[in-house]
């Protein structure tokens, strides 16, 4: 649910980008249909960006980024390699393929991808709060307090941002530090009330404490906030909703029927 963040936030980067050079034009094109939820729009701006400037690694990763957005992973994945192949050091491609890793389940490569990533921009809370969530994921001796030291700086950097919110709230869920999650959510929510992150990390909270009926209701709420994005299969196999797995409620409540 954050990538869609994460692209925006990409594609600002680069609306000051001059249209003399090649490619340009078809970028700005795209940036503009990426900011405004037009994705499928975005993907054909970004190809041909790509195919005026095919050695432009970072064309190649926005054009993943809009693929991802639109629900082609695959094709997401291979524009991000394809922008790795150009240049190693275009750090959002890395932080796609991380996020595809952990979507695949592969969750030691993308912690493996994103402290490489760290190590060229330290800084980045984009990259500290997707290795949180991955170390929390993977749940390994000393992961805990490695992902909350990610967390912390990120929140350091962007204290403001939902997607740092977001995994603080994770983070102080996975330590069972329920009231602080429950702080660092509820500011969530008065940022971006329109998210569906707020409801469902307060979701994963009140699953935490075995609150069934608060996890239906913030789950309603996430799945309306999200709309056409929802997505039930990740929902009901997220591991914080394990004791609901065969409960029909919440069955139904992930699927909307």
């Amino acid at each position: 649910m954050s990538v869609l963040r994460h692209f925006k936030h990409a594609v600002l980067l680069l609306l000051s980008v001059g249209c003399a050079d090649p490619g340009a034009t078809a970028i700005s094109k795209g940036n503009r249909a990426a900011l405004e939820g037009r994705y499928e729009e975005a993907v054909v701006a970004y190809q041909q960006a790509c195919a005026e400037a095919p050695q432009l690694a970072r064309a190649q990763a926005l054009l993943g980024n809009a693929l991802w957005a639109s629900g082609k992973t695959a094709e997401a994945l291979a524009a991000w390699s394809a922008a790795l192949e150009r240049d190693p050091n275009e750090l959002d491609a890395a932080l796609g393929l991380a996020r595809g890793e952990l979507q695949a389940g592969a969750t030691p490569a993308a912690i493996d991808r994103l402290t490489a990533a760290l190590l060229h921009a330290p800084g980045r809370a984009d990259l500290r709060t997707a290795r949180a969530l991955a170390l929390v994921r993977r749940n390994a001796a000393g992961d805990l307090a490695k992902a909350t030291e990610d967390s912390e700086a990120a929140y350091r950097v962007s204290p403001k941002d939902p997607d740092v919110l977001y995994t603080r709230g994770s983070v102080l869920i996975a330590a069972h530090r329920f009231n602080e999650a429950q702080s660092t959510l509820d500011s969530l929510e008065r940022a971006s009330p329109r998210s569906p992150l707020a409801p469902y990390g307060l979701a994963r909270l009140a699953a935490a404490q075995s609150r069934k009926t608060d996890v239906m209701l913030h789950l309603r709420a996430a799945r309306t906030a999200a709309g056409a994005t929802w997505q039930p299969a990740p929902v009901a196999a997220d591991p914080a909703f394990a004791f609901l797995k065969d409960d029909p409620d919440f069955a139904r409540e992930v699927s909307g029927r």
